[in-house]
């Protein structure tokens, strides 16, 4: 049968399927980082709604979904992902919540999940730890403070590594006035 139409239950546990979600967990240490925050408490923290929730909503909507063709397995994926955008805004208060955020939940989400819809709350949680992980413990959440200083931070570097290393393509940009 194709990969697609194996259940995780049902996948043999040397299935690629079952391996993914596992494979993403040990190489970005999230269990690690999970330990370190063990008094966070996901299940509890998803549904405790903050000042972000109305706009987390609005943005859930705007956020494109995998080419998902069932209805109620489109809502479990947008459910799941307003889950782990609501718990990371009360996991961290000082950024809470900014559009684009659920953009990166969302492909967080669907490389943990592997097209495997049916069970998409079961890897939740696991989707949750590794976007908090990438937020944190990688600075991308400073893309998204007031000041958008890393932003700044990472153009400046693209801009000097792309002059340096691909002088032709940067050259041609600044003659095209790509802004």
């Amino acid at each position: 049968p194709s990969r697609t139409t194996l259940s995780a239950e049902a996948c043999p546990a040397c299935c690629k399927l079952n391996r993914r979600p596992a494979i993403w967990e040990y190489m970005s240490q999230a269990r690690q980082f999970k330990t370190k925050h063990a008094n966070f408490k996901y299940s509890e923290e998803r549904v405790w709604l903050n000042g972000n929730a109305n706009q987390i909503a609005k943005d859930i909507r705007r956020t494109l979904v995998p080419a998902i063709h069932k209805p109620d397995l489109q809502e479990a994926y947008y459910t799941s992902v307003n889950n782990i955008l609501n718990a990371y805004s009360n996991f961290n208060k000082n950024v809470g919540y900014v559009q684009g955020m659920n953009i990166i939940a969302s492909c967080v989400l669907y490389n943990v999940c592997n097209s495997d819809y049916s069970f998409i709350s079961t890897y939740e949680e696991q989707a949750f730890w590794l976007f908090t992980l990438l937020l944190e413990q990688y600075s991308i959440k400073l893309c998204f403070s007031a000041n958008m200083r890393k932003v700044f931070e990472l153009s400046d570097s693209l801009e000097f590594n792309l002059q340096k290393n691909q002088g032709s393509v940067f050259n041609h940009i600044n003659r095209s006035d790509v802004r």
